[in-house]
């Protein structure tokens, strides 16, 4: 038998700091697991079926966008996604990023925002995978 298929949710990122913090505020929804920003990392972290993919944004610069956009195109489109901005980015244009590349859900991360962070993200999940196969079957529109 192959690996086990965990599911749960997975965050793209180097920030391990991130990683501890989301995973507190998360850990009554999925579990979750983080891989290096780069396609490798999340080829190998897509393998695990994710039900929800937060790539963190650290930068809104031309070349921060083009990797985004790579990374974003690498999930071709299987598994919602969210967009989570470091703390300190103007949320204007996070916005108008979120909106260009399609996203679930665009969210600010910082101290204090972790309860309407953990209700947004079991949102997004109820609303891409209730009516579906049961509550978290994946979405299967490209089959």
């Amino acid at each position: 038998a192959g690996p086990a298929l965990t599911r749960g949710l997975l965050l793209v990122s180097s920030a391990e700091a991130l990683e501890t913090e989301l995973r507190e505020v998360l850990k009554d929804v999925q579990s979750l697991a983080r891989v290096a920003p780069n396609v490798q990392g999340l080829k190998e972290g897509l393998a695990n079926l994710p039900t929800l993919v937060f790539f963190h944004v650290t930068g809104l610069g031309l070349d921060d966008r083009r990797r985004l956009k790579a990374l974003i195109e690498a999930t071709a489109s299987r598994v919602p996604f969210m967009l989570l901005g470091a703390e300190g980015l103007e949320m204007s244009p996070l916005l108008e990023l979120g909106t260009e590349m399609k996203a679930a859900a665009t969210y600010q991360w910082g101290p204090g925002k972790g309860t309407f962070f953990q209700r947004l993200v079991q949102g997004i999940l109820r609303r891409h995978y209730e009516d579906r196969e049961g509550p978290l079957a994946p979405r299967m529109e490209d089959a």
